[in-house]
C-alpha cells in the first residue's frame, strides 16, 4: 500500500479507514464509512484520511533558506521599554 501509485489513483477521493497497516473499509460517503467502522471496531484506534492527489515540487526548505539568508546588522534603538504589568 505504502507508495504504491496505483493504489493512490484508486482510491481518490475516498475515505479509507486503516487498522495497522491494512485497509479494513472505504466509502466516499464520511458518515457511512463512520458508522461502519464505529460498529466493527468500537474505540479502538482507525486512521481514516481522505485520499486526495497532491502534487509536491522539489524546493528548498524555510530552514536550508534561511541558513543562508545574511542577517541584517543589529540595530541600537532609543524606544521606551514598555512598563512592566502591574499584580491585580
Amino acid at each position: 500500500m505504502r507508495h504504491d501509485p496505483q493504489w493512490m489513483e484508486d482510491h481518490i477521493g475516498k475515505t479509507v479507514a486503516i487498522v495497522g497497516e491494512e485497509i479494513v473499509d472505504e466509502d466516499t460517503d464520511l458518515t457511512e464509512i463512520t458508522k461502519r467502522i464505529g460498529e466493527r471496531y468500537g474505540d479502538q484506534p482507525v486512521y481514516m484520511p481522505i485520499v486526495t492527489k497532491v502534487i509536491v515540487r522539489d524546493m528548498p526548505s524555510i530552514l536550508s533558506a534561511n541558513r543562508y539568508r545574511p542577517r541584517p546588522p543589529e540595530q541600537e534603538t532609543s524606544e521606551i521599554s514598555p512598563k512592566p504589568a502591574q499584580d491585580i
